[in-house]
C-alpha cells in the first residue's frame, strides 16, 4: 500500500511541475501549485475513468525498455570507439530495441482498432495513448538513428566532433 501511495504521489507531482513549466506562460493561473495540482488530479481521473490508463502502465514499460536499449547503443558506440568488439552490447541492444518499437506499435494498432471505435471517453483516452506512443517511436528512431551515425563515424576511424565553445 506504501508503494501506491508513494508512486501516486510522485506522479501528481510530476504531473504539477511538468504543467506549471509548459503551460503557466499562457495560462497564468497554473503558477499557483494548488490549481496545478487540482488539474494534474483531473487528467488523472480521466485517464482511469477511460479505461486507458492500462496502456499507459505498457507504454511505460515500452520506454523504460528503450531506455535499456539507447543505453547499450551508447556501450556499442563506445565500444566500436575503444577499437573493441561490440557485439557484446550490440546483438541485445538490436533485439530489445526492435522488440520495444514493434510491441510499441502494436499496442498502438491495439488502442486504434478495439478502443477508438467504441467513441466516449474511452476514445479519447486511446488517441492519448497512441499520441505517446508515436513520441516514443519517433523519439527512440531519431536516437537511433544518431547512434547509427556515430557508430558508423567510428567504424571508419572518424574523431569525436566536440561542440564549439559558446561565444561570449
Amino acid at each position: 500500500m506504501v508503494i501506491v501511495l508513494t508512486v501516486t504521489q510522485l506522479v501528481f507531482r510530476v504531473m504539477r511541475v511538468t504543467l506549471t513549466e509548459w503551460v503557466s506562460e499562457a495560462v497564468p493561473v497554473l503558477k499557483n501549485m494548488h490549481v496545478s495540482t487540482v488539474i494534474s488530479m483531473l487528467l488523472t481521473l480521466l485517464l482511469v475513468l477511460t479505461g486507458t490508463w492500462v496502456y499507459l502502465w505498457q507504454l511505460f514499460g515500452a520506454a523504460n525498455q528503450l531506455m535499456a536499449a539507447l543505453s547499450l547503443l551508447i556501450v556499442t558506440v563506445w565500444l566500436r570507439e575503444q577499437k573493441k568488439n561490440p557485439a557484446y552490447a550490440l546483438w541485445p541492444m538490436l533485439f530489445m530495441y526492435v522488440t520495444t518499437l514493434a510491441a510499441t506499435l502494436v499496442t498502438a494498432r491495439n488502442l486504434l482498432v478495439t478502443i477508438v471505435p467504441k467513441g466516449g471517453t474511452a476514445a479519447a483516452g486511446a488517441w492519448a495513448m497512441i499520441g505517446i506512443s508515436i513520441l516514443l517511436i519517433v523519439a527512440a528512431l531519431l536516437i537511433g538513428w544518431d547512434g547509427y551515425q556515430a557508430y558508423q563515424r567510428y567504424g571508419k576511424g572518424g574523431e569525436v566532433k566536440e561542440a564549439p565553445a559558446a561565444a561570449d
